[in-house]
């Protein structure tokens, strides 16, 4: 097959904001003419040509094979003997093809031929052909073990016809004697993978689905093919993803015939148990589509009613999860009323009925150490996992930006497949449904049944199943959810507690008797919605009482009711939209009073209030509380924001005797805070003994730090900043801003504009930014930095010796001193009238591309620089 593809791979994901597709189960197809990692994505019918594309076959006639009995028959070669009877050896005893050396050639074992066998039968399954074993003379398809290749992991002959005639009629080879030689399957035998272990999931048995489909006529994916590489760079280079693959689903995720890992496109087949790769035990979504296309489709394979993954009915050990542990599957069914079962994995699983469509279940939700790996791996028998090779997997862990070890895209349905039921396990699952009756069951977990697929909009009863539209005929058994279409839906509950989630359209939502939930646990990106309608579009909601947000950062409101607001992952705000009166907030215990009571929180960083006179205060966390207008009682904890970010007017806040007023902060009770965000006009911040965080905004601000390690955060306006009694950070921003350090290590940037910047006492960093600056460095042992060319900064108290000049961020300069510039990256010293200067010549012409100014007789010498 080939080596595996280098894993220095960016995965992305695709998906408008909102959409329910993702990172949980997805697929390519639905998205040709678009393009992925900078790949075309193809459409079925080139990824079908392009897989049959060298012409090869066993369609010789009104029959087909060797015999051109209308059977395809296989075979294995048995002893040196028959090769040495056979094409492979010369008319005067001479070997023709090394195959046929004693020294190298090996017999198929029992297990080998147990596993032909049932690759054949996955194949035999698929098409309108019937195979029959036979001896190897008359095989169509003969297998066999050669270690002629020290590396060779396995190859196969195509079937016979022009795509050989070229090539060896150079050796006088006849076109009957070529096509005697197409079919055969030859297995490496110096290659371990080929033979430990025998199983499903594992690489030997791939090997023989991916060799046994080059048999049939099937190429790779793209013009690769063991060491030959054929992507136009000069020179030997490995067979990648990035350099080979025409277009963006080459890999197995899609199809065996590919030489590429399925993590390239997206999928997670990595098996983190073990630390090694789980591969495909049947032809994959592709080959199926492909080699139906060459040889017909057999519509007789499981026409009953059949069960697929546990519980299974299949008939075949790839389709039955008990055995086969690490299912990486495609299924083709041609009739009955038939089940995916997943009902034997306790983790979260995805399965969607759609054709073409991939579902996702197994794995382990938690990583493991090495020493849980290894233990694993001796109970099956395996080597222990060095920790070289360990790391390796940690490292595509984290290349792949891994938070768990579930499968991802691991089972796949068959286009021109239905499969009609779905059952879920153990997990927090996902039932896709498709277009025909179906049976969704949850078992245990917060079950969903999803019409995200739907090409119409659905009507949706949980407790009486679905009634109307792309739901019609559909019944479900232990589901708590359902995930609305893209278009109009009506979604009803049951008398429990339900969850619903919405996409696009204008769906009517009844949770009915329970306490049910609006969630956006699906969603692509943060949202902005509250149980009174705000965010909502066309949606209209009765009977919701609480409400949960996505994974990213949400703003999230509820209504007169009790609820429960859930902000999941992310930052998120509550918020109190339609307020009549104010509200009682603590986020540690609940709602008590107004549009708030009997409200209970969960993951709520922030709180933003009503108009009224509320009474907010925040939880352990870190919270920014906003209180809006009204007399409100703030209450803040170790690294809260009081914000005022909405107030209309200028504020006043001292953190040092919780004094708020003027704006949204008139009359409020503040207390416990460490960090203010201001409004966007003049506004005036002062600090406690703690370490603050006070953000401006816009406005001319005026910003006081105390006591305490303060960040000082000007915005745009001209502000006048002044730190504390500690090492202070300032960022004065955009305008003309005026900055005075205290008598600790300060640090102060600029920022835009024209800024005056003092230090005060002690050491410190003083960086003006753009625009003319006048820098004063105060006492201590000052570092001015400049990381901008300009003409126009002063520097008013240098002290050679004692202050450093930084200019390294800007070139990398040689300090001459007094000489006349002679190249580029020079930086000299000169007299300007009174006072002195420096003079940077960057492109080398003669001609000063910065100069600093120094006041005063001052020297500089090339110690008192920072130059790299």
């Amino acid at each position: 097959m080939g080596a595996q593809s280098d894993p220095n791979k960016e995965v992305l994901y695709y998906g408008d904001t909102g959409e329910l597709i993702g990172t949980e189960s997805f697929s390519l197809d639905p998205f040709a003419g678009g393009s992925y990692l900078g790949k075309p994505i193809a459409d079925l019918e080139f990824v079908t040509e392009n897989l049959v594309r060298s012409g090869s076959n066993w369609l010789n006639g009104a029959n087909y094979g060797v015999l051109d009995d209308g059977v395809l028959n296989f075979g294995f070669w048995n002893n040196i003997q028959e090769l040495q009877n056979s094409y492979y050896v010369n008319d005067d005893g001479s070997i023709r093809f090394s195959e046929a050396n004693p020294a190298t050639f090996s017999a198929f074992s029992t297990a080998q031929r147990a596993v032909a066998r049932t690759t054949i039968a996955l194949w035999d399954d698929l098409i309108d052909i019937s195979f029959r074993e036979t001896r190897s003379g008359v095989a169509d398809i003969t297998y066999g073990n050669t270690a002629a290749g020290a590396n060779v992991q396995a190859y196969a002959y195509l079937p016979f016809g022009d795509v050989y005639d070229d090539y060896y009629a150079q050796f006088g080879w006849e076109t009957a004697q070529i096509g005697r030689l197409g079919g055969d399957v030859w297995i490496g035998g110096n290659v371990g993978s080929n033979f430990t272990p025998l199983q499903n999931s594992y690489y030997s048995v791939i090997t023989q689905i991916h060799e046994t489909g080059h048999a049939l006529g099937l190429s790779h994916p793209g013009d690769y093919n063991a060491s030959d590489d054929n992507d136009g760079i000069p020179g030997p280079d490995p067979i990648t993803y990035t350099n080979d693959a025409y277009f963006a689903q080459d890999s197995l995720q899609y199809s065996v015939m590919s030489y590429f890992d399925a993590y390239e496109t997206g999928a997670q087949h990595i098996d983190w148990t073990l630390t090694n790769f789980a591969y495909a035990a049947t032809p994959l979504v592709h080959d199926v589509a492909a080699i139906q296309a060459l040889y017909g489709v057999d519509t007789t394979t499981r026409t009953g009613d059949t069960v697929y993954g546990f519980n299974s009915t299949a008939n075949r050990t790839a389709y039955d999860f008990t055995s086969n542990t690490r299912p990486i599957v495609t299924i083709w069914d041609a009739g009955g009323i038939d089940t995916i079962d997943f009902s034997g994995w306790n983790t979260p699983s995805v399965i969607d009925l759609n054709e073409g469509a991939f579902s996702s279940g197994g794995g382990t939700e938690q990583f493991l150490t090495l020493a849980q790996v290894n233990a694993n791996r001796a109970a099956l028998g395996f080597a222990p996992r060095s920790q070289a090779t360990f790391n390796f997997y940690e490292g595509l862990k984290a290349q792949l930006g891994l938070t768990n070890g579930l499968f991802k895209d691991n089972v796949s349905i068959a286009y021109g497949a239905t499969i009609e039921n779905a059952t879920g396990g153990g997990g927090n699952d996902r039932l896709i449904a498709n277009n025909v009756a179906n049976v969704l069951t949850g078992n245990g977990g917060v079950d969903f049944a999803s019409y995200e697929a739907a090409t119409a909009g659905v009507t949706v009863n949980l407790a009486t199943g679905g009634t109307a539209g792309y739901a019609a005929g559909d019944s479900y058994v232990g589901i708590e959810g359902v995930i609305g279409s893209d278009f109009n839906d009506v979604l009803d509950g049951s008398a429990g507690d339900d969850l619903f989630a919405v996409s696009g359209g204008a769906d009517a939502i009844n949770g009915g008797a329970g306490s049910d939930t609006l969630t956006f646990q699906f969603a692509e990106a943060g949202v902005n919605v509250s149980l009174t309608g705000t965010g909502l579009g066309g949606h209209t909601l009765t009977s919701i009482e609480n409400l949960t947000g996505s994974a990213f950062n949400d703003t999230l409101g509820g209504d007169s009711a009790a609820n429960v607001i859930n902000g999941g992952a992310g930052i998120d705000t509550l918020f109190y939209a339609g307020a009549t009166s104010g509200v009682t907030v603590n986020l540690a215990t609940g709602g008590t009073r107004g549009l708030a009571a009997g409200d209970t929180y969960v993951s709520i960083e922030n709180i933003t209030a009503t108009n009224f006179a509320d009474n907010l205060t925040g939880d352990a966390g870190v919270n920014v509380i906003q209180g809006g207008l009204g007399a409100d009682t703030l209450t803040g904890g170790a690294g809260d924001v009081l914000s005022y970010a909405d107030s209309a007017a200028a504020i006043t806040i001292n953190l040092g005797n919780n004094y708020a007023a003027g704006g949204t902060a008139a009359r409020d009770v503040i207390s416990g805070f460490d960090n203010v965000t201001a409004s966007a006009f003049n506004d005036n911040i002062t600090g406690d003994n703690d370490a603050n965080t006070l953000t401006g905004g816009d406005g001319n601000d005026t910003l006081i730090g105390a006591a305490g390690a303060d960040q000082l955060f000007g915005g745009i306006g001209n502000d006048s900043i002044r730190a504390g009694n500690d090492n202070d950070y300032i960022e004065a921003g955009n305008g003309n801003d005026t900055v005075l350090g205290d008598a600790q290590n300060d640090t102060l940037f600029g920022g835009a504009g024209d800024d005056n910047l003092n230090g005060g006492g002690n050491d410190d960093y003083l960086n003006g930014g753009t625009g003319t600056n006048t820098l004063t460095g105060g006492t201590g042992l000052d570092i001015f930095d400049f990381d901008t060319a300009s003409f126009t900064d002063t520097i008013t108290d240098f002290r050679t010796g004692l202050d450093k000049i930084d200019v390294s961020d800007i070139a990398g300069f040689t300090f001459i001193g007094g000489a006349a510039f002679s190249g580029a990256n020079q930086l000299r010293f000169y007299t300007d009238g009174a006072n002195r200067a420096l003079a940077g010549d960057i492109d080398g012409d003669g001609v000063a591309d910065l100069v600093i100014h120094l006041t005063g007789a001052v020297s500089v010498v090339a110690g008192d620089l920072i130059l790299v």
